[in-house]
């Protein structure tokens, strides 16, 4: 997919003045988490971006042979306790993580435009190494179209439908229905 670029950013790259960072937004029930790719913490929009630097990565995982479904992981080396604590006790499945890619101004260290959301997805694991001298969390996220190629584990019956919504009688017939021919309209119809 095409993308095109603000004429500031054109400029920039043509003089050559311009970096590229990565912006990650993990949106927890107790606040967001906003980190970037630079070594230094960058300002944009209102919010402060934390610089993880190198000691952050972002790995795609695959899902299945074809591929057709893929997933990040994420992973950031040299944690503060603070952010191990969050993971420990944060309820962190389901919940949203966005990854954009933005363009940055060199001599001033600006963002130039607005960054490009590139992936968004759902938290679904989180696991925390703590050796002791280094702690690292990996966080890995599927995307939001996971969900669609997940087959539903309910069908159209009513022992599905009383688990659903117990005492609702809607699907009471359907068993008696598999089986029966229906012509549609009735032969009644065509005789007026």
């Amino acid at each position: 997919m095409t993308r095109s670029v603000t004429g500031a950013v054109d400029s920039a790259i043509t003089q050559g003045n311009v970096g590229m960072l990565t912006f990650v937004e993990l949106l927890f029930d107790s606040g967001t988490l906003r980190t970037c790719s630079a070594g230094y913490d960058v300002t944009y929009s209102g919010n402060v971006w934390q610089g993880v630097g190198q000691l952050g990565a972002i790995e795609e995982v695959k899902e299945g042979e074809g591929g057709e479904v893929t997933g990040l992981a994420f992973v950031l080396s040299g944690v503060p306790s603070s952010h191990i604590a969050l993971a420990l006790g944060e309820n962190y499945q389901r919940r949203i993580v966005n990854v954009y890619v933005g363009f940055l101004d060199l001599p001033s260290h600006a963002v130039l435009a607005d960054p490009v959301l590139e992936w968004s997805g759902l938290l679904d694991t989180m696991a925390v190494v703590d050796d002791g001298a280094k702690s690292t969390i990996r966080v890995t996220a599927e995307n939001e179209l996971y969900d669609f190629a997940r087959p539903s584990p309910l069908y159209w019956t009513d022992e599905d439908q009383q688990k659903l919504h117990p005492g609702d009688t809607g699907l009471r017939f359907a068993k008696q229905l598999n089986d029966r021919p229906i012509v549609w309209p009735a032969a009644e119809f065509f005789r007026r």
